[in-house]
């Protein structure tokens, strides 16, 4: 949304400046800002240039358009440096049947050039939900068949050709028609896997683009109220069109209540959606209820049994709750299947030292943690894995490197509780009672109903003696 007020301000500034010679710079100046502003919020924004030249060609006089197109020039010069300095295209994944494979760097590969065969299919599935919003999800499966395109893949994409070439011919009878829908094309494009990423299509993208339907509607409702033998068919149609979508987003708003009833929804309309069964078993696994996240893992495992992803979370949650020894054989045949996933995989090796200290196989968990830390040496979440390495540290007996573990921990996050809660335990132990004291005092002041002991998820249990 942030996005679409900045696009829509930097359009509407540019041409208030070529429309209005007295405020040509200053609305210039404020246009090119804006859009620098919208590529900042999202870089689909990078439409815009194009979209003013559309405006250009559409309603210019010709011997204008040079000067104009010129004009054009510094946003484009903006969107390039943007993306050269501001985005690093890396590769991502997609699944193609029951096959992971990699693509994003490599422009006119044959992976590449068969996600642009299925564009058809994305492009009028996103015109079919403005006008018809239904079914809609959070997360799409992202799955393609095979390496050739299908026949309905094939039959789409003729049929978005023939769209294209009436919008062009539509030029002639309503210039603002053409252009709504044109506008709504060119806004797609960043999305179209023209620069190949991961996500093939999400109703997210449709935001701004969506924005040349609404002008396509009220182009069609003007048209209406000008004519006097219409007008009331105008009235009958703008009524239902307001009931119909108003009704339409209050059922949407209902899903999305909560995350647990959004990806409810989105399973039980896509079955298929990997990530939503994923995201789904999550927000179980907060809730206790293991039964039910279990399921969805083991749903996306076999829907996708050659996937890292579920085969991963399949691990996760028998790290979480056991039994231990699955887990540490689920991480192993991770390791064996998928060497180059986990090999750079901070939470591999962090689950895995949470399995090993869970067996009491204190060095394999220091190992790993070890090896975790290493791979993203700054980074939040660390400062759970020190405080389990100091936890690993401290059952061996070894605290002055617990110690060292816990005050790292703190150093990431210093209004944590937990470490300080272990760092008292751990100068108890050593007979240090000043250091003891001070912690104390700490855990005291970030919470004044601390009196020695913490159930948090990391903290040491006091031992009975």
């Amino acid at each position: 949304m942030l996005a679409c007020l900045f696009f829509i301000g930097s359009f509407f500034l540019y041409l208030k400046s070529i429309g209005n010679i007295k405020v040509r710079k200053v609305s210039y100046l404020l246009s090119l800002l804006m859009f620098f502003l919208a590529l900042c919020s999202k870089e689909t924004a990078a439409a815009l240039p194009l979209i003013m030249v559309l405006y250009i060609y559409f309603f210019s006089q010709k011997r204008e358009r040079k000067k104009l197109l010129v004009s054009i020039l510094p946003f484009f010069l903006i969107a390039l440096l943007w993306f050269v300095v501001g985005t690093k295209f890396k590769l991502d994944s997609i699944f193609i049947g029951k096959r992971e494979l990699y693509y994003g760097s490599s422009f006119g590969s044959r992976l590449h050039l068969r996600v642009l065969s299925s564009m058809g299919v994305s492009i009028l599935r996103y015109i079919w939900i403005s006008f018809f919003p239904l079914n809609l999800a959070l997360i799409y499966p992202q799955e393609l068949k095979g390496l050739t395109p299908t026949s309905k893949e094939i039959f789409l994409l003729l049929i978005l050709v023939i769209i294209l070439i009436c919008t062009i011919k539509m030029k002639k009878f309503s210039k603002e028609a053409s252009f709504s829908i044109f506008y709504f094309f060119i806004c797609i494009l960043p999305v179209s896997q023209i620069i190949p990423f991961s996500v093939i299509y999400a109703e997210r993208w449709l935001y701004i683009p969506s924005l040349g339907f609404c002008l396509l509607v009220a182009i069609l409702l003007k048209r209406l109220f000008f004519d006097k033998n219409l007008k009331g068919f105008g009235i009958i149609l703008l009524v239902s069109l307001t009931c119909f979508y108003f009704f339409l987003s209050i059922k949407r708003n209902i899903d999305w209540k909560d995350e647990m009833t959004l990806l409810e929804k989105n399973v039980n309309i896509y079955p298929q959606s990997m990530y939503a069964r994923l995201f789904l078993a999550e927000n179980y696994m907060r809730k206790k209820d293991y039964e039910k996240a279990l399921y969805h893992i083991s749903v996306a495992h076999e829907m996708y049994p050659n996937s890292f992803e579920p085969y991963f979370w399949l691990g996760e949650y028998y790290a979480t709750k056991g039994p231990y020894d699955v887990a540490i054989k689920t991480f192993s045949n991770l390791l064996r299947d998928f060497p180059k996933e986990c090999k750079n995989n901070q939470d591999f090796y962090s689950y895995l030292g949470m399995i090993y200290a869970r067996e009491k196989l204190y060095d394999e968990a220091i190992s790993n943690y070890r090896k975790a830390l290493t791979l993203r040496p700054i980074r939040p979440y660390n400062r759970d894995i020190y405080n389990s390495l100091g936890n690993a540290y401290f059952h061996k007996n070894e605290f002055s490197k617990a110690i060292e573990s816990y005050e790292f921990s703190l150093n990431i996050d210093p209004d944590w509780i937990v470490p300080y809660h272990n760092l008292t335990i751990a100068y108890k132990r050593t007979g240090k009672l000043k250091e003891f004291a001070r912690y104390f005092s700490k855990a005291v002041s970030l919470d004044s109903t601390y009196k020695g002991s913490l159930k948090d998820s990391g903290a040491v249990e006091i031992e009975q003696e």
